[in-house]
């Protein structure tokens, strides 16, 4: 077993030894220790132990604290934030837009506050409901962005947001080689890995507020 700091909001259940969930789901924040069922082997040069892959993702993604990754994905945080106007000006007023900063582990207990009332089975069921709708949403963006291309209209008819979308399945489709709409997630699904971890970084950065659950 590995213990190590997190450092961005992320749900968390204690673990039994196979690493499979054996508590009700908590928030942890900034600092806060997690127990992995993994370690790491200097020989192989990769992490080993039932929750190895999950630690893997939680390193590649910035969530550990200290980590490379977490470095570039705080610095990156950093200057979404400023471009957005977040942090107090020069003279000492107060943020401009407090609302777009990096959501914090109080914030959002309190969002979640219900869900995770509700435990592991309330997560899954809502990870279900996500998606669903999200692959009528990728099914729709690739569809019409293909009837734009056939009826002449091109894609400058569509909406950004529905074109940026259907590029982004496209694109995804090429590289790996599979259906471009056939179970894909929306880019930015807080709740992705909930069914398959049980452990999810909740904001991979910072983003205005939705009127998505997540």
């Amino acid at each position: 077993m590995t213990r190590m700091p997190i450092a961005f909001p992320t749900l968390r259940g204690e673990r039994d030894d196979q690493g499979n969930a054996a508590g009700p789901p908590r928030v942890l924040g900034l600092g806060d220790e997690v127990v992995f069922r993994a370690s790491y082997d200097p020989q192989r040069g990769r992490w080993v132990g039932p929750e190895a892959q999950h630690v893997e993702d939680l390193l590649a993604s910035g969530v550990i604290l200290g980590s490379e990754k977490q470095r570039e994905r705080a610095a990156q945080g950093s200057a979404i934030e400023h471009e957005r106007g977040c942090w107090p000006t020069p003279d000492g007023k107060p943020a401009q837009r407090p609302e777009l900063r990096q959501r914090t582990k109080e914030l959002v207990q309190r969002e979640w506050e219900r869900i995770l009332a509700g435990g592991w089975k309330e997560l899954r069921r809502i990870e279900g409901q996500e998606s669903r709708a999200d692959r009528a949403d990728n099914a729709a963006a690739v569809r019409e962005l293909a009837d734009a291309i056939r009826s002449g209209r091109g894609a400058e008819s569509l909406d950004p947001e529905t074109l940026a979308r259907a590029i982004t399945l496209a694109m995804a489709a090429l590289n790996e080689g599979g259906p471009v709409y056939a179970g894909s997630q929306s880019a930015g699904s807080q709740m992705s890995r909930v069914a398959g971890a049980e452990t999810s970084p909740l904001q991979a950065a910072p983003t205005p507020p939705s009127p998505e659950v997540t």
